[in-house]
């Protein structure tokens, strides 16, 4: 993976940023933040060689979960877009990488669901960037990005 390492680099920054706004902020952050990283993201196409067929099958995948997600607001619009670039990079790096970070992702999801609802009882909205953050990064060490 060398040569694109600086898309984790520049990743885990950005997730730190928006974890950091997500908890400061009570659940506001700057998408801007999403846009330079999906920019980050695209430029990877000039460092790997990749089927395109299987490429836009994937788009369209993760573009229709994107679309489910978003109509039943399962979680918010920002953090939806992360979770496109991260599933974007991911994509483009390593399948298995996007994989390990889904893997992680639903057993953290889990996890902070069954915190947040049942033992510590909270019923407003809760920042849950450090969920994405803490998949991302042990996604990418355990992929082999950084």
């Amino acid at each position: 993976m060398i040569g694109v390492s600086y898309w984790a680099f520049f990743g885990t920054i950005y997730l730190i940023l928006l974890s950091y706004q997500d908890l400061k902020n009570n659940n506001n952050v700057d998408e801007r933040k999403n846009f330079f990283m999906f920019g980050i993201t695209i430029s990877l196409l000039s460092h790997i060689i990749f089927n395109w067929g299987l490429l836009i099958a994937y788009l369209v995948i993760i573009f229709g979960l994107a679309f489910l997600a978003n109509k039943y607001k399962v979680i918010g619009e920002a953090d939806l877009q992360s979770l496109g670039w991260i599933f974007y990079g991911f994509i483009l790096l390593n399948i298995w990488g996007l994989v390990l970070f889904v893997s992680l992702f639903s057993i953290i999801t889990l996890i902070y669901f069954i915190f947040k609802k049942f033992i510590i009882k909270i019923d407003k909205p809760t920042p849950f960037y450090l969920v994405i953050l803490l998949s991302y990064v042990i996604a990418c060490i355990g992929a082999g990005v950084y």
